[in-house]
């Protein structure tokens, strides 16, 4: 899965979406892919928890740039 970049967009620009709707956007992704983990996981009886689910999905999805 290629891992995506989250972009602030300032309010005052109408042709981006809104911060909120791109924060509730992001929100679903993660809890798409963390419960499909929780799956693969619970299928083969591997062990883990909802949080380790949860952040692998973060990790997984989204990448923080490198700060200097």
């Amino acid at each position: 899965m290629p891992k995506k970049y989250l972009q602030i967009v300032p309010s005052s620009d109408p042709a981006g979406p809104s911060l909120s709707a791109e924060i509730a956007q992001a929100f679903e992704q993660i809890r798409e892919r963390a419960h499909q983990l929780y799956k693969e996981r619970e299928a083969c009886a591997a062990p883990g928890d909802a949080a380790g689910d949860w952040l692998r999905a973060e990790r997984e999805l989204f990448t923080v740039p490198a700060v200097e």
